[in-house]
Order: C-alpha cells, then structure tokens, then sequence
C-alpha cells in the first residue's frame, strides 16, 4: 500500500494512523513518533489494568481492520513499569488470537527503558559514550589548537550528558556520571 523509497510514502503513512488516537479512550495515551506508536495505561487497579488493556487492544483490533491494515506481531510487545511499591502484574495480552510478547526494556526515541525505571543500562551506554569522547579528545588534542578542542568538547559533549536528562537526572546512577 506504501510506497517504500518514495517522498509519498511518509505522507501517506501519517494520513492512514492520523485517527488511531481517536479511537484510544481516555485514560490511555497515545504517543506517536514518526512510525512508531505506544500506547501509555495507566491505573493502580490490577482489575482496571486489564479491563483497560483488552478494550484498548479490542479497539485497535478493530481499527486496524476497518482501515485495512496488520499489526505486525514481531514489533509488538507490552513493558510494565514497576517501582519499589508496586508488583508486576500477571498479564498476558492477545490480539486476534496471537499473544503479545512482554519485554523487560525497550529503547524509545534513543533512551534505553527499563521496566524498574531505574536508567542503569542507560547510564552505563553514557559513560561509554563519553569515555570514547574523552579518549578522541585527549588523541587529537597534540594536533589542533585550543579553540579547536574546545570546538569539539562544546559540540559533542552537552548533546550527550543533556539528551534525556529530564527523566534519568534524578536517578542513583547519576551520580556515576556527574
């Protein structure tokens, strides 16, 4: 239906899933990015967690057959967010009779997810990014002059310690990097 490799393509990507948020009630939130879609439940009730799941994967059910469209069960899986005060739910998700797989982490939109929130394996990446960076930094630092590095330093390295830092800064492995 898409034609992949064409400037139409995305366009008419957006025009066919433009209503799928319409169709996701309230208290579910849809996020869309490019050709990604989540969908965010939240409730503290067990029982409404999964009245809400088997509704919401009903309607997108439907959906997708009213719009002619397959949800590719490769690319389609469910994290749920735990705290220190709250257990795991014993779910399990099907969407015309096909489960739904559940993982432990996921990355969205560059940052690495966990179910426990807890930014560990993204930190860990982060200071592996930012040790490469220092050690190029301290290699070419014999060949350019100070402006130059400082150049390099201030155009690499904020993006990095920056991107994401509104939902991991307040993690306890921040304080590894800062």
């Amino acid at each position: 239906m898409f034609l992949r490799g064409s400037v139409l393509g995305p366009l008419f990507f957006v025009l066919c899933l433009n209503d799928l948020p319409n169709i996701i009630a309230d208290p579910c939130k849809p996020v869309l990015f490019a050709d990604d879609t989540s969908i965010i439940i939240a409730n503290p009730s067990p029982s409404k967690f999964k009245e809400y799941i088997n509704r919401i994967i009903e309607n997108i059910s439907d959906w997708f057959i009213v719009n002619s469209l397959s949800l590719n069960f490769d690319k389609t899986y469910f994290l749920q967010f735990m705290t220190k005060h709250n257990n795991e739910i014993n779910i399990k998700i099907s969407c015309d009779n096909k489960w739904i797989k559940e993982i432990k982490s996921t990355r969205f939109l560059g940052l690495d997810i966990a179910s426990s929130l807890s930014w560990k394996d993204y930190n860990d990446q982060l200071m592996f990014k930012l040790g490469t960076a220092c050690s190029a930094v301290r290699y070419v630092k014999h060949f350019m002059s100070q402006d130059t590095i400082r150049t390099i330093y201030f155009s690499y390295f904020p993006s990095i310690l920056l991107y994401g830092i509104i939902f991991r800064g307040n993690s306890a492995y921040s304080s590894n990097i800062f």
